[in-house]
């Protein structure tokens, strides 16, 4: 099949040159060939080396698509394979901007993990007036919920509003437990005593809540944190591991795409 393609080639360039008056000759010293390089292509012995094509189909006054197909090709038959070239080309160019940008968000949610969970805790160790909490019952759902994380801030309990969500410690059988609450009301404007309640709770909590207990106003949280963090509040290893390999990989896969686009 090569063999009779390379044959039909050959003759639509013997053809071509000959309307053209140029011998074999002629057309080799223009191409920068030896002759014996023309002659094999007209017998089909071999192809026309690619970086030719042009040059070769300017020459015999042919476009580079006649030339690969050894035929003439009328202009409107040109038109649709090169219209059709063009949307493949342009559907190839969609599916790469789409996969850049869908690395990109991955890098994105990977450097947001690795920032919220190696960087973010140092942050906090090192700020006196910062700290971080796991939800770990569902009595502020649908807002927060099990495995978030709340990051609090020491605001001045005279200052707490109501509808303010804070951090507080409470004795629960003898075990102390951080429980996260909503601010319901202060007990007859006393700025001493603020009355909590959870969010998908029916009723009040049954304490009026003292500055004593009082840890901290919730000032962000992070949805689902939680799950990724060890009982020191830092990013377990195999995670570290698997974020550093995530960053890595996408990071990669960007230089190559960055370095193709440069070499076209």
């Amino acid at each position: 099949m090569k063999e009779m393609e390379n044959e039909k080639i050959g003759k639509y360039i013997a053809t071509k040159r000959k309307e053209n008056g140029l011998t074999q000759n002629e057309l080799a010293q223009k191409l920068q060939v030896t002759d014996r390089a023309v002659s094999k292509w007209e017998r089909g012995r071999r192809c026309p080396d690619i970086s030719l094509l042009e040059l070769l189909a300017n020459l015999l006054g042919v476009s580079v698509l006649e030339l690969l197909h050894g035929e003439d090709i009328k202009k409107d038959e040109n038109q649709v394979l090169i219209h059709l070239l063009k949307k493949e080309e342009n559907r190839i160019k969609r599916w790469k901007i789409c996969s850049y940008v869908m690395l990109n968000l991955l890098l994105f949610f990977f450097c947001s993990i690795f920032f919220l969970g190696v960087i973010f805790p140092f942050i906090v160790e090192n700020n006196s007036s910062l700290n971080s909490y796991q939800i770990i019952s569902e009595s502020m759902a649908p807002k927060y919920g099990v495995y978030d994380m709340v990051y609090t801030k020491k605001v001045p309990f005279d200052k707490v509003k109501v509808n303010d969500v804070i951090a507080y410690q409470e004795n629960i059988n003898g075990v102390n437990m951080i429980i996260i609450h909503r601010v319901y009301d202060r007990e007859n404007n006393d700025l001493s005593c603020l009355i909590t309640k959870g969010d998908n709770n029916n009723k009040i909590d049954e304490y009026c809540l003292s500055s004593k207990n009082y840890l901290g106003k919730v000032v962000f949280h992070v949805p689902l944190f939680g799950k990724f963090l060890k009982e020191n509040k830092k990013i377990s290893p195999f995670y570290s591991i698997m974020l550093a390999l995530g960053i890595g990989s996408i990071l990669y896969l960007d230089y190559l795409a960055i370095r193709k686009t440069r070499s076209i």
